[in-house]
């Protein structure tokens, strides 16, 4: 079973998010910061990291390097969940090459679910 990290400090989305990923398949642990995203790597080693940028405090790049440094990884597959309307926003222009953004706003949970499938089949 496949191992997703959602990093989210929305209550409902958490719900949401986690009974579909759960729903799909995937193992779901949540953090709903950076610090206990960092140390929740360390001990589930996910094969997915799932940023709510608003979660993140700093954005996207900044909250994945803050997370690989405090969990001593490299790499590690992310999706940014921008809170923005449009992908052009600044949210994902903060994402990095190797990670995928979508909108929240715009996208279903099993929307989401479909991003995650491209990004770990």
């Amino acid at each position: 079973m496949k191992k997703i990290l959602l990093v989210e400090n929305d209550a409902f989305l958490i719900n949401v998010y986690t009974k579909q990923f759960r729903k799909s398949g995937y193992s779901t642990t949540i953090a709903t910061n950076n610090e206990i995203a960092a140390a929740r790597i360390k001990n589930i080693a996910p094969d997915l990291l799932v940023l709510d940028e608003d979660s993140s405090g700093g954005g996207a790049s900044f909250a994945l390097r803050k997370i690989k440094e405090s969990a001593g990884i490299k790499e590690i597959k992310m999706l940014v969940l921008s809170g923005f309307s449009k992908i052009e926003e600044p949210d994902c222009a903060s994402v990095p090459s190797d990670a995928r953004c979508i909108s929240k706003n715009e996208s279903t949970a099993e929307e989401i679910v479909k991003e995650i499938e491209k990004l770990l089949n």
